[in-house]
């Protein structure tokens, strides 16, 4: 197959009051209908949801549900492990990953992430001179080397595992409304912004 895609949302929202993040409303839905309805509009073929979130409140989404492997949440690096595992055993060879608040990435983000990648690399996406570590484009092949990694203990920083392996950096230019095409929903401001978006058609 091509493109697998997992949603990262096993995150604590402590910024959002701690309420799930993935739940927040946006123009009268949830985040994470918005976040799957953009990445198949990006072309990944199959789509599924990394959450810690009680299966019954995820299942009306129509997406695979993927909780942490290890037991002390490691963050999105736990994430990435798990969907690799998914990835692989649905035989696709990469993964594309975005998070849950970040809506406005391009749609031909893993296109040219896969383009950039090459053979068995890592492709992360950037805006504005800043890394996007978790817009990023995987091999599968680093399914076993991740949990490896994680069960020794190693950095918890998305961005320490991808320095320390081939990777390639594709910049993403905002559009015509200089809206950063990363712009993430970290806070209840953020959201009303995020609305406005929607609004202006922006999304």
């Amino acid at each position: 197959m091509g493109i697998a895609g997992v949603i990262l949302a096993g995150g604590r929202s402590s910024r959002m009051g701690g309420a799930d993040k993935a739940f927040a409303l946006l123009g009268g839905e949830p985040l994470l209908l918005h976040a799957a309805r953009r990445m198949r509009e990006s072309g990944v073929e199959a789509i599924a949801v990394s959450s810690n979130a009680d299966p019954a409140r995820l299942a009306g989404f129509g997406l695979e549900i993927l909780p942490d492997a290890f037991p002390d949440r490691p963050g999105p690096l736990a994430g990435l492990h798990v969907g690799l595992c998914w990835a692989a055993w649905l035989g696709a060879e990469t993964l594309f990953t975005a998070p849950v608040d970040t809506l406005f990435y391009p749609l031909d983000a893993p296109a040219r992430l896969a383009e950039a990648a090459g053979p068995g690399g890592i492709a992360v996406s950037g805006s504005g001179g800043r890394r996007h570590p978790i817009v990023a484009l995987w091999p599968v092949a680093l399914a076993e080397r991740l949990e490896a990694h994680l069960a020794s203990g190693g950095s918890r920083r998305v961005n320490d595992f991808i320095d320390a392996r081939p990777h390639a950096e594709v910049e993403f230019t905002a559009g015509s409304g200089a809206v950063d095409p990363f712009f993430n929903i970290n806070r209840p401001a953020d959201l009303a912004e995020a609305e406005r978006l929607l609004g202006g058609q922006g999304l």
